[in-house]
């Protein structure tokens, strides 16, 4: 395996993300400048995902795996039963 298509297997997969990155700047740039507003405000809004799940289910799982019911909750989406 070559050099040049070791780098290319590792970069084709984040061109989807990259891409993305630039598209949301430079949308956040334009509406920054367009209504004289920060620019890192309007990427902050862009950059929300909407398709997050409105039911996060706690689960009993903790960050530590010590099953302990103090510490971070791990959240799993899950669709409500």
């Amino acid at each position: 395996m070559t050099y040049l298509s070791r780098v290319r297997a590792w970069a084709l997969p984040l061109l989807p993300g990259l891409l993305l990155s630039v598209m949301v700047g430079a949308a956040a740039g334009f509406l920054g400048m367009h209504y004289d507003a920060p620019v890192m405000l309007f990427a902050l809004l862009l950059g929300i995902d909407e398709r997050q799940p409105s039911w996060p289910v706690p689960t009993t799982t903790l960050a530590g795996g010590s099953g302990r019911k103090t510490g971070m909750p791990v959240w799993r989406a899950a669709p409500p039963a």
